[in-house]
């Protein structure tokens, strides 16, 4: 099985935008996907009680035995990863429902249909095969979290996960990184 590749900047960027030009609702919940490292059925069956506007934060309940977290809903420069603008876009437009994003019953939305949103908004991206499952946004935001020199406890922390080894995957070495480091500690000694 391949490893899970998350989405570079170019590709998660044309994900979303895919998605807010369809509709708010997509949109808004593929950026708190990323945001907020959440699964596919996390996101699906987040309650409307779990956003608290006051503060702007976001409670979730994690799946498989991870941790629950209460994270800032933060706002962002970029446009399409202002989650906070996503956020309240939604809020003004969502239906009447216990749940963030209802499915047409007022249900949640089963990780199936999460999957198939995704996968409309990754065709129209132009997202490779590979790349074209909700599981890559928790993935992006692990590897960003990592390249922009955070240490695995702040990825463990941001991704809800109980034990710092489900982070490893992000700290694993390229070949191409393991060839840069090599050259630049044989090229200190000059």
């Amino acid at each position: 099985m391949k490893r899970m590749e998350p989405l570079n900047r170019a590709e998660l960027l044309g994900l979303l935008k895919a998605a807010r030009d369809y509709s708010v609702r997509d949109w808004c919940l593929l950026v708190l996907m990323y945001h907020h490292g959440l699964r596919a059925s996390e996101a699906g069956s987040l309650l409307r009680s779990a956003v608290n506007e006051a503060d702007w934060t976001l409670t979730v309940k994690r799946l498989k035995r991870s941790n629950k977290t209460l994270q800032a809903i933060l706002p962002n420069g970029i446009k399409l990863l202002d989650a906070r603008k996503a956020l309240a876009d939604w809020l003004a437009v969502r239906p009447q429902s216990a749940y963030l994003f209802p499915n047409p019953q007022s249900a949640p939305l089963s990780r199936i249909s999460v999957y198939l949103m995704f996968k409309r908004h990754a065709k129209t991206a132009n997202l490779p095969d590979h790349k074209s499952s909700p599981h890559a946004l928790k993935h992006s935001l692990g590897q960003d979290l990592h390249d922009s020199g955070h240490g695995i406890e702040v990825v463990a922390a941001c991704l809800g996960h109980a034990r710092v080894d489900s982070s490893r995957r992000y700290f694993e070495i390229t070949f191409a990184a393991s060839n840069h480091a090599r050259q630049a500690a044989i090229n200190f000694r000059g």
